[in-house]
């Protein structure tokens, strides 16, 4: 797969996980959701959050990452690999899928208090150069190591002004999170 085409894929997977996160906010919209938040993660994702109730407060969680760091096609399933002389290892990275999770919690005064808990998905794969360059013209490759599932675990704390708030959270999937809330 050449560089253009990566790009493109990358675009297309990106434009996906968009369109999802818009269908949650229409159904959001139209169900009897209290509460809706987008939210941004260090670890490179984008998050979406649905709340009902006030004083005790459940919900449900989504979150889907933006971007691996794979460098050039994917040669996991080609037999012989390791047969390559002079090949570099670049780095051993992961990659997030996405996570889904529930929302627990309460809301005093503007305040609120949540907890996450669920799973999430992610790719762990390494990323080589053959200065050689036999598999292609740019002489990068990556071999996929393994798919985990782990289990996210974490809370947030927020503060909100008549029906905008602002949303600060940590999780073991997203890490620090930051985001913004609409109230119903």
């Amino acid at each position: 797969m050449d560089r253009a085409s990566k790009n493109q894929t990358n675009k297309i997977n990106l434009m996906k996980k968009l369109l999802t996160l818009i269908g949650l906010v229409v159904i959001t919209t139209t169900t009897s959701a209290q509460q809706i938040t987008t939210y941004y993660g260090t670890a490179n994702t984008i998050g979406l959050e649905t709340k009902f109730g006030s004083r005790l407060s459940i919900g449900l969680g989504l979150s889907a990452g933006l971007d691996g760091k794979q460098q050039g096609t994917d040669y996991t399933d080609v037999w012989g690999l390791n047969y390559l002389q002079d090949q570099e290892l670049l780095n051993n990275t992961s990659y997030k899928n996405g996570s889904i999770y529930a929302i627990v919690g309460t809301e005093l005064s503007g305040f609120t208090l949540l907890g996450r808990l669920g799973v999430g998905t992610q790719v762990e794969y390494t990323n080589y150069y053959d200065p050689q360059r036999i598999l292609g013209n740019a002489g990068y490759y990556f071999l996929t190591n393994q798919n985990k599932t782990e289990l996210l675990l974490g809370g947030s704390v927020g503060f909100r002004v008549n029906k905008l708030g602002l949303q600060l959270g940590y999780d073991t999937y997203n890490e620090a999170t930051v985001g913004l809330s609409y109230n119903f």
